[in-house]
């Protein structure tokens, strides 16, 4: 993995800045409930992480519904009025996330959002947790039309950035954020603070797998010299 290059390091939120599982879970099984529909097991739910919420509550909805299409839009509805806002206390940040993040501004690496949260969403869990301050660009569910494993939200993030594909970094927590960055030709690096597993994430082979985003800076050290 060559290093010397890299300008921008874009994140994804959920399970690698945010810990997200557990209020995500939390709202689809609320919002499931609400329309008398069998909430699916964690594991359904965690193996479609990584793409919009309306795409995983499409995936996982029961395929033999009747009016499937009716259904599935009056869940989404529930999701969103449950999720963040009645799940709030539920977020945690993931350890070393500020003292991270402030090393790597401080080392003038240009960082970035890219997610699948809408920004409404978003905005909530950034003021929640006072990141808004260290990213020059944000790009949501909201800005694309294709969520991950399409690249296009990370073309997205590199147009704003106006920077070239080999000098960016994608950080994420599951099979889709390093099949989005791949797709998008940058380096990709896979944390385990998520709810997919390493053997999960070394199938789709990133660029470096760590424990968290705290060990990212001396990884790009490392690799930088």
């Amino acid at each position: 993995m060559t290093l010397h290059k890299i300008k921008a390091i874009l994140f994804d939120v959920g399970g690698t800045l945010i810990d997200t599982i557990k209020p995500l879970l939390k709202a689809i099984s609320m919002a499931f409930k609400q329309n008398k529909i069998k909430v699916p097991s964690s594991e359904e739910i965690i193996a479609q992480l990584g793409k919009s919420a309306t795409k995983i509550i499409k995936a996982i909805l029961p395929k033999e519904l009747a009016n499937f299409e009716e259904q599935a839009k009056e869940c989404i509805a529930s999701f969103q009025e449950i999720f963040p806002n009645k799940v709030l206390d539920e977020f945690n940040a993931i350890d070393g996330v500020h003292k991270t993040l402030k090393t790597l501004k401080d080392a003038n690496y240009r960082l970035g959002v890219i997610t699948a949260l809408r920004k409404a969403e978003l905005d909530k869990l950034l003021t929640k947790f006072n990141l808004n301050s260290y990213f020059e660009v944000i790009v949501t569910a909201d800005d694309v039309q294709n969520i991950r494993p399409s690249p296009e939200i990370v073309n997205e993030a590199i147009n704003l950035l106006n920077v070239k594909p080999s000098e960016v970094i994608c950080v994420g927590d599951t099979v889709n954020d390093i099949l989005a960055a791949k797709n998008a030709g940058t380096l990709v690096i896979a944390v385990l603070t998520g709810a997919q597993n390493k053997d999960v994430l070394r199938r789709r082979k990133p660029d470096a797998i760590i424990k968290g985003i705290n060990e990212l800076p001396s990884l790009l050290d490392k690799f930088a010299e």
